[in-house]
């Protein structure tokens, strides 16, 4: 299931929301991320999440077990570059 990544409170934990719902809900994951998984995710913030696909199981003492399926890479749009322009001369 699509969903949208909002925080990541630890290598095993992680906030989620499904698009269109007003429910943020808390993951517990089976095992840690691993160290590129983390470095990916840590940039989620509530402006900018990240879609992520996971299962969502049972609920268990304040969070739901859940098994991350895929991580969608974030597109981030290109800077705006600007052309140069040829230096102004003194014309007589």
């Amino acid at each position: 299931m699509l969903t949208w990544l909002l925080r990541l409170e630890d290598p095993r934990h992680l906030w989620i929301k499904h698009d269109g719902s007003p429910v943020i809900m808390r993951l517990r994951l089976p095992e840690n991320l691993t160290g590129p998984q983390v470095r990916h995710l840590c940039l989620a913030d509530s402006r900018l999440p990240i879609k992520v696909d996971v299962e969502i199981g049972e609920w268990h003492g304040g969070a739901f077990d859940a098994t991350l399926a895929e991580i969608h890479c974030l597109v981030r749009p290109d800077p705006v570059r600007f052309k140069r322009r040829a230096p102004l001369t003194m014309r007589g």
